[in-house]
């Protein structure tokens, strides 16, 4: 059975192609790294360049694999993404498998485990898993900050693929093992496993896990409030981005010690509309909305998208001309549709050739 694994999570991912065996194992053909943590334009091209290297269609697919979290943000919805969209039109099933869980597995050890990855701003991703014979059943995901697991001395065994942190706990006198950063061969292994046991789900239930921080969507919230040229929106509908049931909403997140740009935007049939793009003040003129809005195009192009459009204030200078530079073209005006202060919305359009 000829298994497709995908693991976006973070700045280092990964895809590989695995023969799944009836014995339970897997036999990895290759692993191909997607590096730097900007995917949506690397991911289709590199998946067709890794079947076709290896004399398979994307027909000879039988299942995937994907690690569903948790991590980046956009880094997720560009991986569940494209397997989402291949498996809709192979009608194959998907395993996910979540990235603390071959972590936990890859410790090695039986029993009670908590497996730990860096999450910024002096928190980790913390979940704690009953493992046994090289499978894992999850007792729960957490955000916690990495100084409270001082305090585990004596608990679960703690295992992290990230240096800085086994290094931190050591010197705090926890004990903690270093297991080596893993990539998708090993989210194949697990999905193997899952699919044997039936532990699929539907490329509509497909969903990622963020583990989001509480103060995340606050955050989001403060910066559009300090972009005056943005769309000022509610709690309510910050909170529907993250909602599992949104399947035709997308949101692109730059994170860099705390939320610096975002911008989300939602499918209309074969056309998408750019809702709201904010940049950090002290982050502006240093390329983001440029990024953002690049990251974007692909995204949405290799949706098979014909065209974007969105509506801008005519006073905002800066963001016109960063669309026009990306050939969007002036295509109407709409009178009075902003207030405080009142002014007219310019629309602008793209065509995809």
């Amino acid at each position: 059975m000829l298994i497709l694994a995908a693991d976006t999570s973070g700045k280092q991912g990964s895809i590989a192609l695995a023969h799944g065996l009836n014995n339970g194992t897997c036999d990895v053909i290759e692993v191909v790294p997607l590096a730097g943590g900007t995917f949506s334009a690397q991911l289709v091209p590199q998946i067709a360049a890794l079947l076709s290297k290896h004399g398979f269609k994307k027909q000879d697919i039988d299942a995937f694999a994907v690690a569903s979290g948790p991590g980046s943000f956009t880094g997720l919805r560009v991986g569940l993404a494209a397997i989402k969209g291949l498996a809709e039109i192979l009608a194959k099933p998907i395993a996910t498998v979540s990235l603390l869980e071959v972590v936990a597995i890859a410790g090695g050890t039986k029993g009670r485990v908590l497996a730990v990855l860096e999450a910024g701003r002096g928190e980790v991703y913390a979940g704690q898993y009953e493992v046994s014979d090289e499978r894992a059943t999850m007792i729960d995901e957490r955000l916690i900050k990495l100084d409270s697991l001082a305090a585990t001395d004596g608990g679960p065994a703690l295992v992290t693929p990230e240096k800085s942190i086994a290094e931190t706990l050591v010197a705090k006198g926890v004990r903690a093992v270093e297991v080596p950063a893993q990539q998708s061969d090993a989210v194949a292994h697990q999905g193997w496993k899952k699919i044997l046991a039936g532990e699929t789900v539907s490329p509509e239930a497909l969903e990622a896990n963020y583990i989001r921080r509480s103060d995340d969507i606050s955050a989001m919230m403060a910066l559009e409030t300090h972009a005056v040229t943005a769309a000022h929106w509610s709690r309510q509908q910050y909170e529907q981005i993250f909602a599992a049931r949104e399947p035709r909403r997308e949101a692109l997140i730059i994170e860099r010690e705390g939320i610096q740009g975002f911008l989300v935007a939602r499918a209309l049939d074969k056309e998408w509309e750019i809702e709201n793009m904010a940049v950090s003040g002290p982050a502006r003129r240093h390329g983001l909305g440029t990024r953002l809005l690049g990251e974007f195009l692909d995204r949405a192009r290799g949706t098979g998208a014909e065209m974007v459009f969105l509506e801008v204030r005519e006073s905002n200078h800066a963001a016109r001309a960063l669309y026009e530079k990306w050939a969007f073209v002036q295509s109407g005006r709409r009178k009075g549709y902003y207030s405080g202060p009142e002014e007219d919305a310019i629309t602008y359009c793209l065509y995809f050739a």
